[in-house]
């Protein structure tokens, strides 16, 4: 197994501890906040489980059932995960509304919890800098982006812990109003989730990419124009498809340094590619005299 492989299969037993202990904490104390949190924590697990699968899947060549590879299992899982996710971030949203309309009592918060949720912090923190580490050894943006997220998660348990003592000792609206903000704020990332996920399944792209990738190969010295482009998402990496006119003379080596030129300028947009260019002289057009 590789280094990839074994940092995502611990983030993701890491995540499970961590959604678990989370949940108790909520059964134990009521608060809507943990809540928001125990449900934050499924979304980890989701996402770890999407990471391991990406750097799985992402290096097992194409085959004759797949020819663009299996890396579009990972917008399948992103999609499905998302979408679930939506559901209980609803009802995070309801049960805050629900407290804040009934008038909340002060969560049953033990210097306990505050310990636990310190130590998640911590241990959130750790994850993140290994992940990262990973990342860069392996060249993944998947574990760096999962490093990222972590590293934000650390910080806001912390603040978590901050919310339940103001709401344990001085106001107890501080629980379910917290709830309802951190909920709102994650909304817009998991429904972007699910979005590029469908899209991704459906091949849907954005027109700004195909005019950004129409660019980008126009300005390779040698190009004189392009007929067309085409392109695709699988999981992380983008397949583009193109006609492009050359002149007469080019030779087979200014093709491939052509070509290794458009692959180099797309990856520094677009991370990992897959380029095919078709070439075609330019086209001579005769004058009929009548």
């Amino acid at each position: 197994m590789r280094l990839a492989e074994r940092v995502a299969l611990a983030s993701l037993l890491v995540s499970i501890v961590i959604a678990l202990t989370k949940a108790y904490i909520f059964i134990v104390t009521s608060s809507v906040v943990v809540l928001a949190e125990t449900v934050d924590s499924l979304g980890d697990i989701l996402t770890s489980a999407i990471a391991l699968l990406s750097v799985r899947f992402s290096r097992v060549p194409p085959d004759e059932d797949h020819p663009y590879g299996h890396e579009k299992i990972d917008s399948l899982f992103g999609a499905l995960s998302s979408f679930l996710l939506i559901e209980l971030e609803a009802v995070v949203l309801v049960n805050a509304m629900s407290s804040l309309l009934k008038g909340p009592s002060p969560p049953k918060v033990g210097n306990w919890v505050l310990i636990i949720f310190v130590s998640l912090s911590l241990i959130n923190l750790v994850r993140s800098l290994y992940l990262w580490k990973a990342g860069k050894e392996e060249v993944s943006r998947t574990l760096r982006s999962e490093a990222i997220n972590y590293g934000w998660d650390s910080g806001r348990t912390l603040l978590v812990a901050g919310l339940l003592v103001i709401a344990r000792e001085f106001a107890p609206w501080v629980d379910p109003a917290s709830a309802l903000v951190i909920t709102a704020l994650v909304i817009p990332s998991t429904l972007d989730v699910f979005i590029s996920s469908v899209k991704d399944l459906i091949d849907m792209i954005e027109p700004t990419i195909l005019m950004e990738v129409r660019s980008v190969i126009s300005s390779v010295k040698g190009i004189r124009s392009v007929k067309y482009v085409r392109a695709r998402r699988v999981g992380g990496k983008l397949f583009v498809d193109s006609l492009i006119c050359v002149g007469n003379h080019m030779r087979p080596e200014d093709i491939r340094r052509i070509h290794r030129e458009v692959t180099a300028e797309l990856e520094k947009r677009f991370g990992e590619v897959d380029v095919i260019l078709s070439v075609t002289p330019p086209e001579r057009h005769s004058s009929n005299s009548s």
